[in-house]
């Protein structure tokens, strides 16, 4: 991560997504639209529609982080969880 999370930080709400985000913000672009960013940590995305085409979303809460991916639009979402240990 870049020395973006540290492990005595890591179960806090909120770090890993920040951390996510600092990590791979600048690395990772939509291929849709590659003008913007691919990593979102706004909110986890709830479709896959053409608005979310090409995004990951990276939310952390109660030591879980939620990562969902729109790979096209009207594909089935992508998502997986993660424990914080």
């Amino acid at each position: 991560m870049g020395g973006n999370l540290t492990c005595a930080d890591r179960k806090t709400a909120g770090n890993v997504k920040a951390a996510v985000s600092a990590a791979l913000q600048k690395e990772f672009k939509n291929p849709y639209q590659t003008s913007k960013e691919a990593i979102k940590t706004d909110a986890t995305l709830a479709a896959c529609g053409a608005a979310e085409e090409g995004y990951t979303s990276v939310i952390d809460a109660s030591q879980v982080v939620t990562i969902t991916t729109c790979v096209a639009s009207g594909d089935d979402l992508i998502t997986n969880t993660v424990q914080v240990e």
